[in-house]
């Protein structure tokens, strides 16, 4: 989960208490962020630490040599030697850092700051934009062999997991000078060998599609809504990535055969076409998120972020669970229950030792039943969990004003060898899961939406 804690004059230091009250409840379990700004009383920090260790909470920590200095910097291995010193510090006091992570975002930040690493990025002025994005590029790659080699050295920090740095401007930027184009240049697993896991913020967005198809009532599908897989999925059909996602195909080979992470990813409340949504939508696409991640074989998701920025209306703040005033949105409530639900799997994926069968019943229209995802859980008591959602998009972008669309429920089964007990829980439309028991039976019927539908599956 992402946090900004460590925003000192923002709503995250006023309202400090009731944030973490609201994190408490909300049953994260992981958290990412700089244990190190130097900007951030030590007090308060330490304040933090004690109620991430008494709540079980972990910590990925970022590592940015360039973030010594703020402005016109040339990081150096000291300054990776100096952040990795203090977050072992920390590690000794609490034992919370679970992850090492990368420069976050330096093709966006680093020209901003004019910062580089080793002479490599943006602190060297006359570079045009392709031979900017490169050099950052090869910035960060230096950055993150120097951090894996001291990582792994550490007495300390040695057996933790060391991720990736996250290149954002793929999946912001596709014109001729992005990122987007440059990052084929450092080669097929060039940061294969200096990380544990790759690191992605596949933000969803539209996609482009050469052959143009209508789904649910929305024209040119992929290119006027987005959906939460929309960009670390790989489409069959006709879609523009049959072979690749755009994840893979645009940053995810550089990770060579490591498993990867996303360390961002939401869903903004504001208005705007990158990734718009509204709050009602946000409450069935956030615990979709996870869902997502989780089926396409990321190791862990976090989303961005708790709580929103707070700056003026209409601005590009809105990602959090949590208005700026730290009230719940209704995604709040439908991500809680998703942790409540889903909290102590014994295995991240589906299960080749248990039989079932789903069977669905296509509403008119809608012809594409492998859009209908599932995840299928077996927990430490030996129930079963079946997660299952229509993997849709619900805001039309081709209209004078963007629409939200209300999609047909889907009529389904399951089916499953022996005498189990079943429940389906569903979103009550409120703060919470409403449920329905089905017991003695090989089966039961339900509904599918594009909101989650979960169902425990318990041996009788």
């Amino acid at each position: 989960m992402g946090q900004h804690f460590d925003y000192t004059d923002t709503q995250w230091f006023a309202r400090v208490d009731k944030i973490k009250e609201r994190l408490a409840e909300s049953g994260v379990r992981l958290v990412r962020g700089m244990p190190t700004n130097r900007y951030t009383p030590a007090g308060y920090l330490a304040s933090l630490f004690e109620f991430y260790k008494a709540h079980g909470i972990g910590l990925t920590a970022s590592v940015d040599a360039t973030s010594a200095q703020y402005n016109d910097y040339d990081g150096t291995e000291q300054d990776i030697k100096d952040q990795l010193q203090a977050i072992a510090k920390r590690q000794t006091e609490y034992g919370i850092i679970t992850a090492i992570e990368g420069p976050n975002e330096p093709d966006l930040f680093w020209p901003d700051k004019h910062v580089s690493y080793k002479g490599f990025g943006a602190k060297q002025q006359g570079q045009s934009k392709e031979q900017l994005q490169r050099a950052i590029l090869r910035g960060a790659l230096e950055q993150q062999k120097d951090l894996y080699r001291l990582v792994k050295a550490d007495p300390v920090l040695g057996k933790l997991p060391v991720y990736g740095p996250s290149i954002a401007g793929v999946y912001t930027s596709l014109d001729a000078g992005g990122s987007a184009d440059n990052a084929t240049f450092l080669g097929a697993g060039a940061f294969e060998a200096y990380v544990d896991f790759g690191n992605a913020h596949p933000y969803p967005g539209t996609l482009y599609d050469d052959q143009p198809f209508s789904y649910g009532g929305i024209d040119d599908y992929w290119n006027n809504t987005t959906f939460p897989s929309m960009r670390i999925d790989a489409f069959a059909g006709t879609h523009y990535y049959v072979k690749d996602s755009f994840y893979q195909a645009h940053i995810g080979f550089i990770w060579g055969k490591k498993p990867a992470v996303i360390t961002e990813i939401g869903f903004a409340t504001n208005q705007g076409r990158y990734a718009n949504c509204t709050d009602s939508l946000a409450k069935k696409y956030i615990p979709r998120l996870f869902l997502e991640g989780n089926r396409l074989g990321f190791a862990s998701v976090q989303q961005y972020t708790f709580m929103d920025d707070d700056p003026p209306p209409g601005a590009d703040g809105r990602w959090g669970l949590l208005r700026a005033d730290a009230t719940p949105k209704t995604a709040f409530y439908a991500f809680k229950s998703l942790l409540s639900v889903v909290a102590d799997q014994a295995s991240p994926k589906s299960l080749e030792d248990v039989s079932y069968r789903i069977h669905l019943q296509m509403p008119q229209g809608y012809d594409h039943p492998e859009f209908v995802h599932h995840n299928l859980y077996k927990k430490s008591d030996g129930s079963l969990l079946l997660a299952i959602w229509h993997e849709v998009g619900a805001m039309n972008f081709n209209a004078d004003a963007f629409t939200e669309v209300a999609h047909p429920s889907i009529a389904a089964s399951l089916s499953v060898p022996g005498t189990w007990t079943f429940t389906v829980l569903r979103d009550d439309g409120a703060n919470g899961l409403d449920s329905v028991v089905t017991k003695n039976a090989g089966g039961v019927r339900f509904v599918v939406d594009d909101a989650v539908t979960y169902i425990k599956i318990v041996p009788s």
